[in-house]
């Protein structure tokens, strides 16, 4: 009985893994690359160039989104200082134990602060 289960699992694990497995990807002119060697070149390079401070490549990944223009009102009003009560609102709307921000804390750490 055991080794049926041993046997059911270790199949399990398999068809998981070769599920989450990249088989191809497809570049930026549009050809589908399967090769191992030239999948890992290209997940690298979308890296490198989406951490650029080449604004070139950012915008040229940015062509087809459709982005609409804020109202001149609203804009005023992302203008004006914040008050420390929007903050707080704010703030504890936020889930407590949610993934911590940048500095390494969560959003309880500064509800509790």
């Amino acid at each position: 009985m055991e080794e049926r289960n041993t046997k059911f699992y270790h199949l399990a694990a398999k068809v998981k893994k070769k599920r989450k497995l990249i088989s191809a990807l497809q570049d930026s002119n549009g050809q589908w690359v399967t090769d191992e060697a030239s999948l890992e070149n290209l997940v690298v390079q979308f890296y490198k160039g989406l951490f650029t401070n080449d604004l070139t490549y950012v915008l040229s990944n940015l062509e087809g989104i459709a982005c609409r223009r804020i109202p001149e009102e609203l804009r005023a009003d992302l203008d004006k200082p914040y008050q420390k009560e929007e903050v707080a609102r704010a703030l504890f709307q936020m889930a407590s134990f949610k993934t911590a921000g940048e500095d390494g804390f969560t959003a309880g750490f500064f509800q509790r602060a």
